[in-house]
């Protein structure tokens, strides 16, 4: 009798142990799937309140997508680059990206919002920062935009000086920037010519008011956005397209925000 109450002990102390260990599992499967979803939540980019420009550049076209979720509407640029190469169309244009999408499978029709809809679900053969959850966020928020407020430019690109400047402010200004009002000054302090100016026009393509541009005495490695008073929008939007960090100054400028360009300048620049 006691061998058989032996030998129930031992196997009702194994079941037990074999239990906890699977808890522990399951437990430490659901922690892991946890930290990676909030890594990848952490790390998207869209967030559904402030615009959004995506390029997809493929080799003989390249489509800009601006997404302005305070209007709700959705602006398409279809450039076809007629052997131009898609990055020096960007740069011609000076007009910044939030993210850049590398494929050959966007094809245009004229449902032009299920066609952006269909892209971000399927993504195949797509290379780009953008994660899942930002490819949810985006492909919802372009069905939700009624079709009159969804605008397609399509332009032929034989000579870039085709497209004004006028024609890009046009389309990649953001309405909160210019409600916010601001002056901005630019401080080149990267040691590098040109990339404060270069700044400055991406700046002014969105709707920023640049009302200066310097060179700073000593180069810095740092670069960032400084305000002085109460962080606004379009110091937090300067931060986010170039990628630069934001903080508060009592410095003495004449403009309400400065962002300061350093080595560590990024890709926009």
């Amino acid at each position: 009798m006691k061998s058989k109450k032996r030998t129930k002990d031992t196997k009702g102390s194994s079941t037990k142990i074999a239990f906890i260990f699977f808890i522990c599992v399951i437990f430490i499967l659901l922690a892991s799937f946890a930290v990676k979803f909030f890594g990848v939540l952490n790390s998207s980019k869209f967030d559904g309140k402030s615009d959004f420009i995506i390029g997809v550049f493929e080799k003989d076209k390249t489509n800009v997508f601006i997404l302005s979720p305070d209007s709700n509407t959705i602006s398409v640029l279809d450039l076809q680059n007629n052997g131009i190469k898609a990055k020096s169309i960007q740069s011609y244009f000076d007009f910044p990206l939030d993210s850049e999408i590398q494929s050959n499978n966007f094809y245009s029709t004229s449902n032009i919002k299920k066609d952006i809809v269909n892209f971000f679900i399927k993504y195949r053969n797509s290379k780009s920062d953008l994660t899942i959850i930002d490819r949810i966020r985006i492909a919802l928020f372009v069905r939700s935009v009624s079709d009159k407020n969804v605008v397609l430019e399509k332009m032929s690109v034989k000579n870039l000086s085709n497209i004004s400047e006028d024609d890009i402010k046009n389309l990649f200004s953001e309405k909160r920037i210019i409600d916010d009002g601001l002056t901005i000054e630019v401080v080149n302090a990267s040691g590098e010519d040109g990339i404060g100016n270069r700044a400055a026009r991406m700046i002014t393509n969105i709707g920023g008011n640049v009302i200066l541009v310097t060179t700073a005495k000593e180069n810095s490695n740092n670069s960032f956005v400084e305000y002085k008073e109460q962080k606004s929008y379009t110091a937090s939007r300067l931060g986010k397209i170039f990628n630069f960090n934001i903080k508060k100054t009592d410095r003495d400028s004449i403009a309400d925000l400065i962002m300061v360009i350093g080595k560590n300048r990024g890709e926009n620049l």
